[in-house]
């Protein structure tokens, strides 16, 4: 085989195409209140119900582990390190032990406004509330110290002329706080305005229409993949809009108009290019749901309510299906295909369906109804996980929850044991990082981790860096990235070797690698490496183990 020319050989043992399976209701958990919104963290699912309640429910098996009573209405709570933080609706937030789900103080907030989320900033230690602080209802946005339960600023300041409505949740990105208002200063209508979060005062305002909508729950999300925000506003059954928005400067880049018939009154959901939009009918008879090209706004199909749902409830998402409950008229748990529109698949639920917005992790969905909190097997498409409503599922909201301040760490990928370097080549360092962590150092160690000596210092913490290989040839060397204090860092686990003669010519196929199930039509990446003089490469696909092959891709 000519050396400039290598086969890979791939096998692809299953190749399994299903359109519907899986899908199962695995538990329902019985409540004599309505089931609201919850969050998903370390296997339990917590959830607010309408009756006060703030349970803990195994997220496997739907066991209810705790529960508190008289502490919740509607919002989703927060956690931060190994407290949890359920906002009563209207004028306090609880702290309450995880462990012994044990009242531990009470946070005041007078005259605050329910939202579907309440954000944390763990940069700030600030929660952001929505208020209405005057008699006239002047709405405002308060930063407040949770450790303390200190308001650090309000805007608009006390004095200003008129406030704003709504109870749509805002968002955390950044050195910012994202906030949509409307009849904003009882002039302007709607608002999409960019607050600094550490002194709350405003860094833009997006115009959207000058007419105002009405304040409910269509919650703005952010799209990290594009950094823009999908923002929607409705005048009940008479129309509404979906605007793509610039986070950078507040640039509207499209605007999608729905008509008659078509509210919107819950949070949008983004994934992959696609925004879905729920769109209600104040009538209760059927709603719709649309999907939205995230590049430019264009429709890419809407479909009428099925089983009579109004339009109201929002959807959690994977690769492949939207997940939610048939809210109005409906008692059922429904998955639609993401791509069409089309339903695949329905189950009842003997209850009459929330508007829960639904969260999902570890392959499981868990949505509300009238007395139930339910567990939904997903199918078949690969998990989105969203531990929290405003992440993937139901929109990309971050800081509606933050885990408290996450260990910051390093892992080093590669090098990471019996890789051969060549003197004088030029390699790539692979790791990854959680939590806060800064620049990095790259070491090398020719001794197995005795004795380092630096070759990169205080690179930018993107995950790779290439290098040049020393000549200190070794066969017990390994790679160690830290931050320039020391900590945190992470070396190979395993040696590796740095030798001056070039290795023979292999490859190594990395993915798929066994155990994959490919769909027909869908693109998939096929990864692997290469050591010595390899050159450019065709790719085989077998479905017979190995004994057949057919080209894919050549040279």
């Amino acid at each position: 085989m000519n050396r400039n020319m290598y086969s890979i050989l791939i096998c692809i043992f299953f190749l399994l195409i299903r359109t519907v399976s899986g899908f199962e209701i695995i538990w329902k958990l019985e409540f004599d209140e309505w089931a609201h919104m919850g969050i998903i963290h370390n296997g339990i699912a917590y959830n607010q119900w309408t009756g006060g309640s703030l349970t803990a429910v195994d997220l496997k098996t739907g066991q209810l582990l705790k529960s508190i009573d008289n502490v919740a209405d509607a919002t989703a709570p927060f956690i931060v390190g190994n407290k949890i933080y359920s906002f009563n609706g209207y004028n306090r937030i609880y702290e309450i032990d995880l462990d012994t789900f044990k009242i531990t103080r009470q946070i005041n907030i007078s005259d605050a406004n329910y939202t579907e989320n309440i954000p944390y900033d763990p940069e700030t230690g600030y929660c952001f509330v929505r208020r209405a602080v005057t008699s006239d209802y002047k709405g405002c946005l308060s930063a407040v110290r949770i450790s303390d339960g200190q308001i650090i600023w309000t805007f608009p300041e006390a004095g200003m002329t008129g406030g704003f409505d709504g109870h749509q949740a805002p968002i955390v990105v950044g050195d910012s706080v994202y906030i949509f208002v409307c009849n904003a200063y009882w002039q302007y209508g709607n608002l999409f305005m960019r607050i600094n979060k550490f002194n709350g005062t405003e860094i833009w305002r997006a115009q959207l229409n000058p007419s105002p909508s009405r304040g409910g729950y269509n919650n703005p999300i952010y799209d990290e993949d594009h950094d823009v925000f999908y923002v929607s506003e409705s005048w009940n059954n008479e129309s509404s809009n979906v605007y793509a928005i610039r986070r950078s400067d507040g640039q509207i880049l499209w605007t999608h108009n729905f008509t008659t018939n078509r509210s919107i009154e819950s949070t949008l959901s983004y994934h992959d290019n696609i925004v879905y939009v729920p769109l209600h009918n104040f009538d209760r008879q059927n709603g719709f749901y649309a999907a939205l090209n995230s590049n430019d706004g264009s429709l890419i199909w809407e479909t009428t309510g099925f089983f009579n749902e109004d339009g109201w409830s929002a959807t959690a998402v994977c690769d492949k299906y939207l997940y939610r409950v048939t809210h109005g008229t409906g008692d059922r748990v429904i998955v639609q295909d993401r791509i069409t529109g089309d339903l695949v698949w329905a189950s009842t639920i003997n209850a009459v369906a929330c508007c829960t917005n639904p969260v999902q992790s570890e392959g499981i969905v868990v949505l509300g109804s009238e007395r139930y909190l339910i567990g939904l097997k997903a199918g078949t498409g690969q998990a989105v996980d969203s531990g929290f409503h405003g992440k993937y599922a139901t929109g990309f909201n971050p800081g509606a929850i933050e885990w408290g301040t996450t260990t910051p760490g390093i892992t080093v990928i590669s090098p990471n044991g019996g890789e051969i370097w060549t003197v004088g080549e030029t390699r790539t360092v692979q790791w990854t990082s959680q939590g806060s962590v800064g620049n990095v150092n790259i070491d090398l160690s020719t001794d197995g981790g005795t004795n380092w000596t630096n070759l990169v210092s205080n690179t930018l913490n993107d995950g790779s860096q290439t290098v040049t290989v020393p000549n200190t040839p070794s066969s017990t060397c390994r790679i160690r990235v830290r931050e320039p204090d020391g900590t945190p860092s992470d070396t190979s686990d395993n040696n590796f070797t740095i030798s001056t003669t070039p290795p023979p010519p292999g490859i190594t196929v990395i993915y798929p690698n066994g155990g994959e199930t490919w769909t027909v039509g869908e693109t998939r990446t096929v990864q692997w490496t290469s050591q010595g003089s390899v050159g450019n490469v065709n790719i085989d696909l077998s479905t017979d183990g190995g004994t057949n092959w057919t080209n894919l891709v050549s040279n």
